[in-house]
């Protein structure tokens, strides 16, 4: 499942910027990063920012199926930017 890596990535309970190659397995580290994050501080609490709209839908659907109930918010930088300047409570 997760490398040794991967795992310290997905266990981090504070900001991270995860660089690498394509192929290393950023996406899926942050990926259970997400999920986690939303299990221990709920998912009004977390929010993750990816390249486009049709990746942000698929890592939505993805974190969906691992927690109960609503998941945390998944979008790109144009999204959040909108997000912040239409509503601040959303991220509160």
């Amino acid at each position: 499942m997760l490398d040794p890596v991967q795992r310290q990535v997905a266990h981090a309970d504070q900001h991270t910027l995860l660089l690498g190659p394509a192929g290393t397995g950023r996406t899926c580290a942050l990926q259970w990063a997400t999920t986690l994050l939303a299990r221990a501080h709920g998912s009004h609490r977390v929010v993750a920012v990816t390249a486009d709209r049709t990746a942000a839908r698929q890592w939505q659907g993805l974190i969906a199926r691992r927690l109960t109930g609503a998941a945390p918010v998944i979008t790109t930088v144009a999204g959040l930017a909108q997000q912040v300047l239409t509503s601040s409570d959303r991220l509160g």
